[in-house]
């Protein structure tokens, strides 16, 4: 048996034996799974490493400004300020082997484990004998100085490691697992992998699964791309490729829409998983009851930034608005946003769908329903029996209306009367008693009320 053969063994006995365990996330009533790991002042290493073969094209100056300074400002926005990156930096530090022996492919599902946990604990080492207190930290940042493209120098520019790589995240296989160094010290948090030309995109899209935690096999910031379109072998890679189910409306969807600008916020759905919303802050409206909600900009925060609407146990519909302020200023529209959840899905299959108010348009470019030119007012499901529709925009917020679907024509009517009403010295008094009919559950008289 080859060195090589054998020490590849030894990591997956160790990655088996030490593995973290498939813990239960804090369940809310109203919210579901909500981490209890992303918030706080979190202790983030970011460790740089060189292979002996490849020459190094960033500075660890250049490093530093993205791995930690842009990462840590991107957090502190995205999170209401919730999660506070303590970041330091440690290396650079020479890999044992050449570049050839940590190569992994392009493609998530054909990632060797192996690979992924021998350049992970590689790095661990090499920060923890050079006094680095690697246990003390709550997440790392694996920085490898080759530069890459898809299939090109280490082979993937960015991953989560764990819980991620190492373990897989499908069939419930998601867990920390334990990463044993070479002096004996096991680490079994989150650990990311960036080559040194990463954008900042990858970096905070990879650390909220390393923060987020996991739930009986299950991720709780997960992917909302499909794995099998980002498997799928290409002769061009797109940063939109895998991005059909919602296109750049969440980072955990689409890393970025242009590399030189910021990435883009987090969906209302992730922004729950990581424990950042309030139960407070979003309104429940059970199936087939007039609800009505004035929702503030989610990049903002306020008193409600989202609906949530219950299906089944397993499926549901969150509402959010999504305007240009903060990190969702990158994003190609504004509006309300509408999407469907389905928890049976297996991540990367799925599970968010965003209901896209203009189909044909590239990429979710025009998917959010609105009353300022968006494509439509008035979503209708008529499989789960309801309507939404965005009223009215009240300075940042929107007005927001749920119903049951045998009430979609006394909806459609609303917002129609409404939008012939924008502009005109009426409005602000016909807005008023439409909402206050609306309340009392007399939408044939506010239908009546809308009209010119």
């Amino acid at each position: 048996m080859s060195k090589t053969f054998a020490a590849v063994i030894g990591a997956l006995l160790l990655a088996a034996i030490w593995a973290g365990p498939a813990a239960a996330a804090p369940l809310d009533a109203k919210l579901g799974l909500v981490s209890d790991s992303a918030k706080g002042d979190l202790r983030y290493l970011v460790i740089v490493v060189d292979f002996p073969d490849v020459k190094p094209r960033f500075t660890l100056e250049q490093l530093r400004a993205r791995a930690i300074e842009k990462t840590a400002r991107w957090y502190e926005a995205a999170s209401y300020g919730q999660t506070r990156l303590q970041g330091t930096i440690s290396g650079p530090f020479t890999l044992p082997e050449p570049v050839e022996a940590y190569r992994v492919a392009p493609y998530n599902f054909e990632v060797s484990s192996e690979r992924v946990y021998k350049l992970v604990r590689d790095a661990l080492s090499l920060a923890e004998e050079k006094g680095v207190p690697i246990l003390q930290q709550d997440v790392v940042a694996v920085v490898h100085r080759a530069f890459t493209r898809p299939g090109q120098g280490y082979g993937m520019i960015c991953y989560c490691a764990n819980p991620g790589m190492i373990s897989k995240v499908r069939q419930g296989r998601a867990r920390y697992a334990g990463i044993e160094t070479k002096r004996g010290s096991v680490f079994n948090k989150g650990v990311v992998v960036m080559a040194e030309n990463f954008q900042v995109g990858f970096m905070t899209h990879d650390l909220a699964h390393a923060i987020g935690g996991v739930s009986r096999g299950t991720r709780l910031a997960q992917d909302l791309y499909d794995f099998e379109l980002q498997s799928t072998p290409r002769q061009k890679f797109q940063i939109h490729d895998a991005a059909v189910y919602m296109g750049p409306w969440d980072i955990m969807s689409q890393h970025f829409l242009e590399p030189r600008k910021p990435s883009p916020g987090f969906s209302l759905f992730s922004m729950i998983r990581l424990g950042y919303i309030r139960p407070e802050q979003v309104q429940a409206a059970p199936k087939g009851r007039t609800t009505l909600a004035r929702l503030a900009p989610l990049a903002l925060g306020g008193q409600t930034v989202g609906i949530k609407i219950p299906l089944s146990e397993s499926r549901y519909l969150l509402v959010e608005n999504r305007q240009p302020f903060k990190l969702d200023r990158v994003l190609p529209a504004s509006g309300v946003m509408i999407y469907q959840v389905d928890l049976e899905r297996e991540e990367g299959a799925g599970q968010v769908r965003a209901m896209n108010a203009d189909p044909k348009a590239f990429n979710f470019s025009r998917a959010p329903f609105g009353v300022e030119d968006q494509a439509a007012a008035v979503f209708e499901d008529s499989e789960d029996g309801l309507v939404i529709a965005a009223l009215a925009k009240l300075g940042k917020d929107y007005l927001v209306l749920v119903a049951a679907g045998e009430q979609a024509g006394l909806v459609r009517q609303i917002a129609g009367g409404l939008q012939k009403l924008r502009g005109t010295p009426q409005y602000q008094s016909r807005l008023q008693r439409v909402t206050g009919l609306i309340n009392q559950g007399a939408l044939s008289e506010a239908a009546k009320s809308a009209q010119p």
